[in-house]
């Protein structure tokens, strides 16, 4: 137990730094480079490391889940970067957060798991955080797409594809355990993402020629540090720790939003980190 909580803290760390590492790497190398690049390093350093983990054997039946579990992520990635980049990080991020929460509702719906009470109550609380925190106070009764705070709507397109995917994720991790899932999936996303921007004549006027060393160097700091935080998760689910490792980690949002706060001069009304608040709340009481 207590060697989960230093995990816990240090998954935290790494997701919201990654978050604001995103943020900046698709402002300064264009959404095509922060993708693929960071993709790419995070899945060499997962190859790297699939010779010391104990792999189970794979069969053919997984194939549809990986292509499907592709597919959501790959989605997910695209409207996640995007959001990033044009939104406001402090609302995006708490909104993509609350992925535990969609996850949880779909197991309950489709694989016939049970919700606790404190579960239920902690989503219906995570929902009106996001509705909260996606608005602006003159705007909370006018729901539409023109009225969400910039970014909003590609967190929530991101929840949408994010959310049905770790819900696979947990579905393969019993007979695949947390390293497979994840590295395969992971796999056939980059190969969509990559074929998506191939197909574009440019991306945002971005030419990959004048991208800095710096913006480079936050590309691959992106690759690093979501794969550190997705293995140390993955560790701490590995030693039967996930009651106490999800409610932490998922908490990340709040790390994010004062980083935002101090590198992007990020302000919320008060309405907003008050429904910031609650979707935190919200989503740790479900991963309880």
């Amino acid at each position: 137990m207590a060697s989960a909580v230093p995990v816990s803290v240090a998954v935290l760390l790494l997701w919201g730094i990654s978050d604001v590492l995103i943020a900046l790497g698709a402002r300064k190398a264009g959404v095509a480079a922060a993708v693929l690049g960071g993709n790419v390093v995070m899945m060499l350093l997962y190859a790297g490391a699939s010779p010391f983990i104990d792999l189970p054997p794979l069969t053919m039946g997984i194939i549809p889940f990986v292509l499907l579990g592709g597919v959501l992520s790959a989605v997910g990635i695209l409207f996640y970067y995007k959001g990033m980049r044009q939104g406001v990080v402090s609302v995006v991020s708490p909104i993509v957060g609350c992925i535990p929460v969609v996850a949880v509702a779909i197991t309950v719906l489709f694989l016939g798991e049970r919700m606790s009470w404190l579960q239920v109550a902690g989503a219906g609380l995570a929902i009106a955080g996001v509705v909260l925190s996606s608005l602006r106070k003159g705007d909370v009764f006018s729901l539409n797409a023109a009225s969400l705070e910039r970014g909003a709507l590609y967190g929530i397109i991101t929840l949408a594809c994010w959310g049905p995917y770790f819900a696979l994720i947990d579905l393969l991790t019993p007979s695949l355990g947390w390293f497979y899932p994840i590295f395969l999936t992971k796999a056939v996303s980059l190969m969509i993402v990559a074929a998506y921007f191939a197909l574009q004549d440019a991306e945002e006027g971005m030419a990959w020629g004048r991208i800095g060393a710096w913006a480079w160097l936050v590309v691959v700091l992106i690759g690093v540090v979501e794969f550190a935080g997705h293995f140390l998760y993955g560790y701490g689910v590995g030693i039967g720790q996930t009651a106490l490792v999800a409610p932490i980690a998922f908490a990340y949002p709040a790390f994010t939003i004062l980083m935002a706060h101090v590198l992007f001069r990020e302000r919320l009304e008060k309405s907003q980190y008050a429904g910031v608040g609650m979707a935190v709340v919200g989503v740790v009481m479900v991963a309880l």
